[in-house]
């Protein structure tokens, strides 16, 4: 008794203190966090300042390349161990469970030669022809190397709905690793797979000429070209996890094709970071070269906080983004606070002639994982259905 109601009054605490360094929504003006949103101006200024900083951003991490003409060095046989991956079971989770696969040789990784010797690696397997929903769905693991069965179900049941299959990892994470030939790994001090410790590590690459943005988005953005050139896709969405729902929503405010995605305790707006003590934000969270973070130091420019990449996400209509967060996360992103975005992103949404957005709160478990009601009631009900 006496342990449930400490835990009671514990929770009591934590949502005291939330709700007391978060503004209530009547005097929570969103508008001041973005970094483009005009003053005063038509729903035509709100548009071309969205296009303004897209193109500001991808011209910061591709400041002389292309993403959008970006293919894979190498299609390569679906084999293991292969990074961090050991066996079938951590390479491809759920292995030996796929129906809706013609046959295992169809499983492919997609190799990206990155700069400064890493390698990516993207997991790509199409469902069978005669099932083919015309659906792809992009799975971003984040930071870990390998699945939760929670994570696991989402794979299968994207199969089992005959949608196509990516998957991917973040830099040095589960496939990815680096190549120990070239000339600039001997003097890194970079840790992967098992030993990886933080994508500040990447921090030391980071120049006037390269964003180390690349290494988290290209790789994305480069599959997506790949596997449109086999399949048309009349969707494509993405979920992730952690660092995965960060990458989710990035993707999707720099690549129009996404046209749902569905980040999983992936990013807060950085007034909520107080509300984590002890979690220091990774390389990417902090957003390098886009922030103001970054170009007050003297580094890129300040063209976007994460109020304006949630309304790019779902600009233009009829583009779709669920923020979901788990109430419980014993990582990061807990609480209901996220909730008080809602309204004035939504009204924000409206304004720019975006399409839909929406946050939700998680109360079904106490796990840092995408639970089984938010793959069955928000993720896959909206993907196959709108």
């Amino acid at each position: 008794m006496l342990r449930l109601i400490s835990g009671i009054l514990a929770a009591l605490i934590f949502a005291l203190a939330a709700y007391a360094q978060v503004p209530e929504s009547k005097t929570f003006d969103l508008r001041s966090y973005s970094t483009f949103w005009p003053a005063e101006g038509t729903q035509a200024d709100v548009q071309a300042a969205i296009d303004d900083a897209r193109d500001n951003i991808i011209a910061q991490i591709w400041p002389s390349n292309d993403p959008f003409t970006r293919m894979p060095d190498s299609v390569d046989p679906f084999t293991y161990p292969v990074g961090a991956l050991t066996t079938c079971a951590t390479a491809l989770p759920g292995c030996g469970s796929y129906t809706q696969i013609n046959s295992p040789n169809r499983l492919v990784w997609l190799r990206f030669n990155m700069p400064k010797g890493l390698i990516a690696r993207a997991l790509y397997f199409p469902a069978k022809d005669s099932c083919f929903s015309g659906r792809l769905l992009i799975f971003h693991q984040g930071h870990n190397n390998t699945f939760t069965s929670q994570e696991t179900d989402v794979l299968l049941q994207a199969n089992g709905e005959c949608d196509d299959l990516l998957v991917v990892w973040m830099p040095l994470l589960g496939p990815n690793t680096v190549n120990t030939a070239d000339p600039n790994w001997p003097g890194t001090t970079v840790r992967v797979g098992a030993s990886f410790a933080t994508h500040d590590d990447l921090l030391p690459f980071a120049s006037s000429s390269f964003n180390p943005l690349v290494y988290f988005m290209e790789p994305i953005i480069g599959s997506i070209n790949y596997v449109s050139t086999l399949r048309t896709y009349t969707k494509i969405g993405m979920t992730g996890i952690s660092g995965g729902g960060w990458s989710t929503v990035l993707a999707a405010a720099l690549d129009r094709r996404i046209t749902h995605a569905y980040p999983v305790a992936g990013s807060w707006p950085q007034f909520f970071w107080s509300l984590m003590p002890g979690v220091s934000p990774d390389l990417e969270q902090r957003l390098p070269g886009i922030s103001h973070e970054f170009a007050n130091a003297g580094y890129g420019g300040d063209y976007a906080t994460y109020i304006d990449l949630y309304l790019m996400a779902a600009y233009p209509a009829p583009r779709r983004l669920i923020l979901i967060y788990n109430r419980s996360d014993p990582c990061c992103f807990a609480g209901g606070v996220s909730f008080e975005m809602r309204p004035q992103l939504q009204a924000m949404k409206t304004e720019a002639g975006g399409g839909y957005l929406d946050v939700r709160i998680d109360g079904t478990h106490s796990l840092h994982t995408i639970s089984a009601a938010a793959r069955t009631s928000w993720i896959f009900p909206d993907f196959v259905n709108n």
